[in-house]
């Protein structure tokens, strides 16, 4: 609350009004033995100016306590409250989890959930409820399953990550998203088109500090450059398009494969398509799936799934198109399904445990 006081111009500014208002109540009281149109004038517009200033700083201080929620652009002040409330616990590592299990003994299995912010569970309040908690829960107490994500990461974000994971691993779950691409694309010489707008330099600092002016420019300019996601989206159609693009994807893709195989892993992948138009993004989808299972790698291709869903049934929010709670449950699931049926280790160890359950 100190920092909104501190901070917002609109509280700032309603505390002004306020002085003003106490002076104009002295000017007011002198006037009102020379009762007149001006006086009049002057205090309906103080009482008007006074109620409206109020209302913007209850308004203000209610956002500030009440209101955070993620956004595809990432940069609201609200985006930044969540992120402030929510985003833990970062382990030694840095990432969003619980402190990995580098010491392991050979009865647990270990599986490692690595991608971007799909994986690391950006919208979702709790560590559990995302995809890789949920597994966890699925899988039961004698497994473990790490997080590898970072909002942001690509596909060779996602590479190094595994390499530099210092402990044990049986199987490797790749999240992956349709804009996993755009590192390829940018080191093909493809960057993304510019997705941001300058904000008017006058309104600079109360966009920037004020949670009633941010909300308003949020909500306004994700309607009014709505050309420039129809823009993003036609550059990742484009970039699966390009052979040189394309070709370097599966160069990124195939180093995963190598990786695990090389290290005894199990691989599966988790392929998502744009949860606002899943029918759309189904060639995309499909192209990774396709290359993929010409890889052996045993694929949950998500799309597959959600035809002809609702995508405000499966998204964070309106204004964030991250899979949401639900979604997440949903997707473990799928994932838990794969893994069951063509995991030979799974399927022996659960054999174990159960028969130690039933000699007990």
């Amino acid at each position: 609350m100190i920092e909104a006081l501190r901070y917002s111009p609109v509280i700032r500014l309603a505390g002004l009004v306020m002085v003003g208002l106490v002076l104009g109540g002295l000017t007011l009281r002198w006037s009102a033995f020379r009762p007149g149109r001006w006086a009049r004038r002057l205090f309906k517009t103080g009482v008007t100016a006074g109620s409206l200033f109020l209302a913007l700083s209850v308004a203000e201080l209610g956002l500030y306590l009440f209101h955070a929620e993620t956004s595809g652009q990432g940069d609201t002040l609200a985006s930044r409250r969540w992120m402030a409330m929510h985003w833990h616990p970062l382990n030694s590592l840095r990432y969003r989890d619980t402190e990995p299990p580098i010491r392991t003994d050979e009865l647990h299995k270990v599986v490692a959930v690595v991608g971007d912010s799909f994986a690391a569970g950006y919208g979702i309040a709790r560590i559990e409820d995302r995809v890789g908690g949920v597994l966890s829960e699925l899988l039961g107490r004698d497994w473990r399953v790490v997080t590898l994500a970072q909002p942001g990461w690509g596909t060779a974000s996602e590479l190094a990550a595994l390499r530099d994971y210092p402990g044990r691993l049986d199987a490797v779950v790749l999240v992956y998203y349709v804009n996993d691409v755009e590192e390829a694309a940018r080191r093909s010489g493809l960057p993304p088109p510019h997705r941001g707008g300058g904000k008017p330099a006058w309104l600079r600092s109360w966009i920037n500090r004020s949670y009633v002016f941010n909300l308003a420019y949020s909500r306004w300019s994700g309607w009014a450059n709505h050309e420039r996601a129809r823009a993003y989206w036609a550059y990742l159609w484009t970039c699966f398009a390009n052979p040189r693009v394309w070709a370097a994807h599966e160069e990124e893709l195939g180093a995963i494969v190598s990786r695990c195989r090389r290290d005894g892993l199990e691989l599966f992948a988790l392929v998502i398509p744009n949860l606002r138009a899943v029918e759309e993004s189904a060639p995309l989808t499909g192209k990774v799936a396709t290359f993929l299972r010409g890889l052996e790698v045993e694929v949950v291709d998500l799309g597959e799934h959600l035809t002809g869903r609702r995508g405000d049934d499966l998204v964070v929010n309106s204004t964030d198109a991250h899979a949401n709670a639900a979604l997440h449950r949903e997707m473990a699931e799928h994932v838990y399904q794969a893994m069951n049926a063509t995991w030979p280790a799974m399927r022996h160890l659960e054999a174990s445990l159960a028969h130690d359950a039933s000699s007990q």
